[in-house]
């Protein structure tokens, strides 16, 4: 607007140099020109702040605004270290435009139990959180300790109980060890077969780096195997139709014909084993797993069919607390050829029995009852002392019934 600004607008009209550089309080009270006004301003303020732990006294603060002389007559309108010659309307100072931020409700925190599981979860926002790091993830060179715990937390989301248990399966490589650029995509091509095959299985997998104590080409070497926990799949089954390239199964006549072939001396595939089984024969699960891991790697040795995987059945909760402990949490240095690419994984997510998820809403000192709590829990058990620090504790127990009892009681307390 380019005419006159009223009397009442001038007291409030704003620079354009104070739109980026705020005033004090104390300014703005003082570039009011009406004694009256200001003096009930002055009130006002004193009232407001009285409450407030402020470095002056009510009464110093409203003699200290009451006594300032009117700026029309003792300043001229002038602001102190202002240039003369300035319009009177470019002289009045504004409103600032700092504000005091408005008082934000505490965040609620978090308590996740898994039922018939072995993870119970405090989540508690603010609390050591690093800042967010927005860089693009580069290329994976090692198992980090972040992701062995979000393995972990995997894990132990999986309900164990009766008929839930898993086959724990190991699939290693033959002398001749794949390149690493070719270990992913076998062991992917593995998996789906296996998904093709048995369409209710659901495998939690697991890379390692082992050093070889046998064989020729790699002996010395840190090369790779897996590790899996497996679940949908049967003990024995009947024969099925198989077309491969080094294992087949097909029909003859009344009974089916087993075949397994190998790389000879000559390099020319040969038939290694021929086998006649009866149509009413049911199988273990362990052959479909060599030959269906055989045929991924696709070398052509026949000791690999016989020797490259291992399956047991886990019985007990123990037990899988054991496997998981000893061979899919155990931490890795990455020093190896074979480090790159994924660590771990989950495949056919829905058919694996998850735990029950119950979500419990605390606030924050009772949150910070509950890991206390924790912490007590971890120290005798490990018998040394362990500092929750973070924003996410994670509790990996064998009896989530007990800790969720806890947080009942804790949600019933008084605050």
């Amino acid at each position: 607007m380019n005419g006159p600004a009223t009397a009442t607008r001038r007291e409030y009209a704003l620079r354009p140099a104070d739109v980026f550089k705020p005033i004090s309080l104390a300014d703005s009270v003082k570039a009011i020109r009406d004694p009256a006004t200001r003096k009930k301003l002055a009130e006002e303020l004193a009232d407001m702040l009285a409450p407030s732990r402020v470095r002056f006294e009510r009464a110093a603060f409203r003699k200290q605004f009451e006594e300032m002389p009117s700026r029309a007559t003792a300043e001229g309108g002038q602001r102190p270290g202002e240039p003369t010659g300035a319009p009177a309307a470019d002289r009045l100072p504004g409103l600032s435009i700092g504000h005091i931020s408005p008082q934000r409700e505490k965040p609620t925190c978090l308590v996740e139990v898994w039922k018939d599981a072995f993870l119970v979860q405090v989540r508690r926002p603010g609390v050591g959180e690093p800042p967010p790091d927005s860089a693009r993830r580069g290329t994976v060179a090692g198992f980090s300790a972040k992701s062995r715990l979000r393995l972990m937390v995997t894990v132990n989301k999986v309900a164990m109980g009766e008929g839930k248990m898993p086959f724990f399966l190991t699939c290693t490589f033959p002398d001749a060890v794949p390149t690493s650029e070719d270990v992913p995509r076998i062991w992917d091509n593995f998996c789906r077969a296996l998904e093709r095959c048995f369409p209710q299985a659901g495998l939690i997998w697991k890379k390692e780096l082992k050093t070889r104590q046998s064989g020729v080409q790699s002996v010395g070497k840190t090369v790779p195997h897996f590790h899996a926990l497996a679940w949908g799949l049967p003990d024995v089954l009947p024969l099925r139709e198989r077309r491969g390239n080094w294992f087949r199964v097909r029909r003859d006549g009344d009974c089916w014909r087993w075949q397994v072939f190998a790389l000879g001396e000559d390099g020319k595939r040969k038939v290694e084993e021929d086998s006649l089984v009866s149509a009413t024969t049911r199988i273990p699960f362990v052959c479909w797993l060599s030959a269906l891991w055989y045929e991924a790697v696709g070398t052509g040795d026949v000791r690999h069919y016989r020797a490259g995987t291992n399956l047991s059945k886990v019985k007990s909760v123990a037990g899988v607390r054991f496997y998981v402990s000893k061979y899919m949490g155990k931490e890795c240095d990455g020093q190896s050829e074979w480090a790159c690419g994924r660590w771990w994984g989950v495949r056919k997510k829905g058919n694996i029995p998850w735990g029950e998820r119950e979500v419990v809403e605390l606030t924050k000192a009772k949150a910070n009852t509950l890991v206390r709590c924790v912490r007590r829990y971890l120290k005798a058990t490990r018998g040394k002392k362990v500092k929750l620090l973070g924003s996410t504790v994670n509790l990996f127990t064998g009896d989530s019934a007990q800790w969720r009892r806890l947080v009942e009681w804790l949600t019933r307390a008084p605050s």
